[in-house]
């Protein structure tokens, strides 16, 4: 009688307290530019297909960014499995003609409103090269802050593009 008392209060206590540490992704879209890109994607574009087409944006000079409010981590649309996956963190390397083998890093978090997106160049494995905050975008905003490479500060108005519930999220 004990054993039975006990188990029927482990099982309920158990799925109680999973249920708080299990943080469910919360995915938004959101498209940034230039007045002169806005008029573009609204001629050129579906908005509700706007998730697939990052390459395009990108192309049009504008910045396409699928973002779990959450955390401020960034993902990315990826037609093979119809899912969306992480894409930061991530690193890649490179050829320098001055420093030879160069890896970069990009981080994303978020803090407040603000996803804060950060760009990291490593020499030798742990000398730092360069760190540029690359990206704040505002949620609340919605609007997005760069600097550019020559130093230049940028804003960018932004508006939310929908996200289609039936597709996949990966989580790592």
């Amino acid at each position: 009688m004990q054993s039975t008392i006990i188990v029927s209060l482990f099982i309920p206590l158990s799925l109680l307290s999973s249920s708080f540490s299990f943080q469910k992704i919360q995915l938004k879209g959101l498209v940034c530019g230039s007045d002169r890109f806005f008029r573009t994607l609204k001629e050129n574009y579906i908005k509700k297909d706007i998730y697939k087409q990052s390459r395009e944006v990108n192309y049009n000079f504008g910045s396409h960014n699928i973002i779990d409010i959450k955390t401020g981590r960034l993902y990315k649309f990826e037609k093979y499995s119809n899912s969306f996956i992480p894409s930061t963190p991530r690193t890649w390397i490179y050829k320098d003609k001055k420093y030879g083998e160069v890896r970069g890093s990009m981080i994303s978090q978020k803090k407040g409103d603000n996803i804060e997106i950060t760009w990291n160049f490593y020499k030798n494995q742990n000398e730092i090269l360069e760190k540029r905050n690359f990206t704040s975008i505002n949620l609340e905003d919605p609007s997005a802050n760069f600097t550019m490479k020559d130093g230049r500060k940028m804003k960018w108005e932004c508006e939310y593009f929908p996200i289609p519930r039936n597709i996949k999220i990966q989580k790592d």
